[in-house]
């Protein structure tokens, strides 16, 4: 056995041995007993299986390696210190604090110590019990704040939970003349060197920036080896409905903030206490997203590269905040503060009111901090179905009578014939065709699905279009109304769905531009629940959808040209929907429209080598048809995570990559 086959042996073993004694560690033991106890076997299980799989099966790249070539070294953060921006923010951090531990004190303030950019001052209220106007963190936050004068320190009369000391903290930061952002920070959290810096320059590259983010980690202490890591897209808008996927570290334009301000003075409402920064969130989008309808026609060279999600949100693909999972927080267990979930539920409810959006429910799903939206339809337009078939008539008997057995009925169906052979097939046709809503047409060409589509849609009397193939089975009996209440709504260009296989393992929850090398579906061939924060069971935005089962009004359709006949079997979805995403549309996966998918049973597989040197022509012409989007990465992905797998696993990165 050679020495570097040793290495990688014993690294496991010490992997494998930490993650075991992970599992006996007091605080873990106790984590257990309350899901047991709450949630039941069957909550365990799941948890525990998760765990596992995210342990074996998705980290190949452990995040401690990840940690080492991402972070600054000591030679380029002194050179950040030194750096002076042409424009120099004030950054203002609320901090309440509350009982807060002497070492999670410490992690904190060494943190801000320690930024590269030293354009700030913290505001620190504390509501934790006090005798003679002092509390147990009065004396050494005072000694600080004698050493480092943007260090504001105030003790509150009262706790008055956790919006309200919030609020005490922001009004100290609006007062002050100096600052230009706020920031949030929890007490027991702390930041990475270089993240004031990183905000900081995002602010001197976009003067139209209101509102930053980053990714994070969730830690139990300082420098922990089992973190775990949370990479987020940029702004992705139906994400942000379905679960406050923002979270840390946040930091918003001061005048865009005043906006938000209530009649009676508060920034943060206590109505929300345990999603009030939910609640901030929202309201604060809200404002942003104006914003961004006003910049879009500037921003056009963004919007016809596909790349646009937003002109005043901006993400920072690093991790630049440790949420630490203290005992108590949910973090730890979401099962801590069961409150904070219907809070969300509260914030989500007034914010659709707020914009108008007619909804019939919000829903609490599996995963607590995860929602679902029920839209209330107005009404129920036509939805023309449109089918390519060569003969495998069972299957496509199939499809017909699931979708026709579901709960919406406005539909017609356009079967779009293209050389079958079989007998059968004809007398399955001239069926069917007694139906007064179906239609079968035919198209001679040799096959090109684009091209069939396109022939198909002429046919088309529905102002909303429901491509699906031959190999589908409707699972869910509201798909179809899921889908219409979701590309009714306003910028939306086209729907897909969940498909699976008849495993239960996803073949499409999304796709990602590079993944593969071009583009590939997320999470393929993972069960819905062990993907990556849970984001195959969320209706979240993609930069493109499957056209296996995709939904898109007709006149959007004919808007972009219908799909492109130079794509004739692959990535001709894909291209279809970044033309749509180039009209500043977005473009929605939901997992409560779900289908069977039996895939390529009609066509077969791309295994010859004449059709392996036409995918890999057609992955080409999809290249050279988006190259700012290859090179600035999938905006709805996150450029940390790997494009060899579909597991959201970490990119295997060299220090390379960040020099």
């Amino acid at each position: 056995m050679s020495v570097n086959r040793i290495h990688k042996l014993l690294g496991r073993i010490r992997r494998h041995g930490a993650f075991i004694v992970s599992f006996v560690y007091p605080k873990n033991i106790s984590k257990g007993y309350k899901i047991l106890r709450r949630g039941g076997l069957g909550e365990f299980r799941r948890r525990l299986r998760s765990k596992l799989h995210y342990q074996y099966i998705e980290q190949r790249y452990q995040y401690r390696d990840y940690l080492k070539v991402t972070r600054p070294t000591q030679q380029e953060l002194k050179q950040q210190t030194l750096f002076k921006f042409e424009y120099q923010p004030c950054f203002g951090i609320a901090i309440p604090l509350y009982n807060t531990k002497a070492e999670y004190l410490e992690d904190l303030l060494e943190s801000f110590k320690a930024q590269t950019y030293g354009n700030f001052k913290l505001f620190m209220v504390d509501a934790s019990p006090h005798r003679q106007g002092k509390t147990q963190l009065t004396e050494r936050i005072k000694q600080l704040a004698v050493e480092d004068s943007r260090i504001i320190y105030s003790i509150l009369d009262k706790n008055e939970g956790i919006a309200g000391n919030t609020n005490k903290a922001i009004k100290l930061a609006m007062q002050d003349s100096d600052i230009t952002h706020v920031g949030l920070c929890d007490h027991d959290d702390f930041l990475e060197p270089d993240a004031l810096y990183q905000y900081a320059k995002v602010l001197n590259t976009n003067k139209d920036i209101k509102i930053i983010y980053s990714d994070e980690d969730v830690v139990a202490f300082k420098d922990d080896p089992n973190a775990f890591y949370v990479m987020k897209p940029d702004f992705n808008e139906f994400l942000m409905e379905s679960c406050n996927y923002i979270n840390h570290f946040f930091v918003c334009e001061k005048k865009l903030l005043k906006k938000v301000q209530t009649s009676d003075g508060l920034y943060e409402q206590p109505e929300y206490d345990g999603a009030q920064d939910y609640d901030l969130y929202l309201r604060l989008i809200e404002e942003a997203l104006k914003l961004d309808d006003k910049l879009q026609v500037q921003e056009s060279t963004k919007v016809k590269d596909a790349l646009y999600t937003s002109s005043t949100i901006y993400h920072v693909p690093k991790v630049l905040y440790h949420w630490r999972a203290g005992d108590g927080s949910t973090a730890q267990d979401p099962h801590n503060k069961l409150y904070a979930f219907d809070a969300g539920k509260h914030a989500l409810e007034e914010y659709f009111k707020r914009r108008g959006i007619d909804i019939q429910s919000i829903e609490h799903t599996k995963v607590l901090g995860t929602y679902r939206i029920r839209y209330q339809n107005k009404h129920e337009p036509l939805v023309s179905v449109i089918i390519p078939n060569k003969d495998h008539i069972e299957d496509l008997r199939r499809t017909v009578e699931s979708v026709e057995s579901g709960t919406y009925k406005n539909l017609e169906f356009i079967i779009v014939e293209n050389n079958s052979v079989a007998p059968e097939t004809f007398a399955y046709y001239k069926k069917i065709k007694k139906a007064k809503n179906i239609k079968v047409v035919t198209y001679d060409g040799e096959f090109n699905y684009s091209k069939i589509n396109n022939f198909g849609v002429k046919y088309a009397s529905g102002e909303i279009l429901l491509l699906l193939n031959n190999d589908i089975e409707m699972i869910n009996k509201d798909s179809i109304v899921e889908m219409v209440a979701i590309i009714e709504r306003d910028r939306v260009g086209a729907v897909g769905a969940q498909l699976v296989y008849s495993n239960q393992e996803l073949q499409h929850a999304g796709v990602i531009i590079g993944l593969g090398g071009s583009a590939g579906h997320i999470f393929h061939h993972i069960r819905p629940e062990f993907s990556y924060s849970n984001r195959a069971n969320c209706v979240t935005n993609y930069s493109a959808v499957t056209a296996a089962c995709l939904m898109v009004k007709k006149n959007t359709y004919l808007e972009v040209g219908g799909f492109n006949e130079d794509f004739a079997v692959s990535f001709n979805d894909v291209d279809f929907c970044l033309r749509i995403r180039s009209l500043g549309k977005l473009i929605v996966y939901t997992p409560y429209a779900k289908f069977y998918h039996y895939e390529s049973k009609s066509r077969g597989a791309d295994t010859t080598p004449e059709k392996r040197e036409r995918m890999e022509h057609e992955a080409q012409q999809l290249r050279e048809s988006w190259p700012n989007l290859y090179q600035n990465g999938d905006p709805y992905y996150n450029p940390n995570l790997t494009c060899h797998r579909s597991d959201c696993s970490l990119r295997e990165m060299q220090p390379s990559d960040f020099r």
